[in-house]
């Protein structure tokens, strides 16, 4: 088991890519997940723990006129919660409804559930339906730089995806579904 040898709980967007840029890092926002995982063998901790809670800018949702944009670490309660989601994609607030437990709604993020790529993951359906696509973000030459991947091709198998393990899924957004 590899021992933890260093904590990361950046603010900046820039710097946890730049603590991840070596691909030595084990990434986590709730750990809803990651406990488990670890404490079953399934996953190894890195040496470097980077603690993505913190990050200005990847939490919340935003209801563009043509685009609803999630952040990664935005909770299941919080999207539960969202009037706003409710009117536009009233099938993803029923996911987060009957999203295991209120203690896991509340630190559970999209991000996670998403990466862990699992197929009883409770929120990739409805994104699904609603024709989803993930931002990954990584630094490339000093700067940030982002891609979209639809998120029916950033899968690629049980516990599998196509995100790099520099990258960091930032968001997932989908078109503003029309109405009715």
């Amino acid at each position: 088991m590899q021992e933890i040898t260093t904590y990361l709980a950046p603010r900046r967007l820039d710097e946890a890519l730049q603590a991840m840029a070596d691909g030595d890092a084990t990434v986590f926002c709730g750990g809803t997940d990651l406990s488990p995982q670890t404490e079953s063998g399934v996953r190894q901790y890195q040496a470097k723990l980077l603690n993505l809670r913190r990050i200005e800018g990847l939490c919340g949702i935003d209801a563009g006129a043509n685009e609803i944009r999630i952040g990664a670490t935005t909770t299941v309660s919080e999207i539960r919660a969202s009037a706003a989601l409710a009117e536009i994609a009233p099938v993803l607030v029923e996911a987060a409804e009957r999203f295991a437990s209120e203690q896991l709604r509340n630190a559970a993020s999209i991000g996670g559930n998403i990466c862990n790529a699992s197929p009883a993951g409770d929120m990739i359906p409805p994104l699904l339906v609603l024709g989803a696509s993930v931002e990954l973000a990584c630094v490339q030459g000093g700067a940030v730089q982002t891609r979209r991947v639809p998120l029916d091709r950033f899968f690629v198998g049980p516990g599998k995806s196509g995100k790099l393990p520099q990258e960091l899924l930032v968001a997932v957004v989908f078109d503003r579904p029309a109405s009715g």
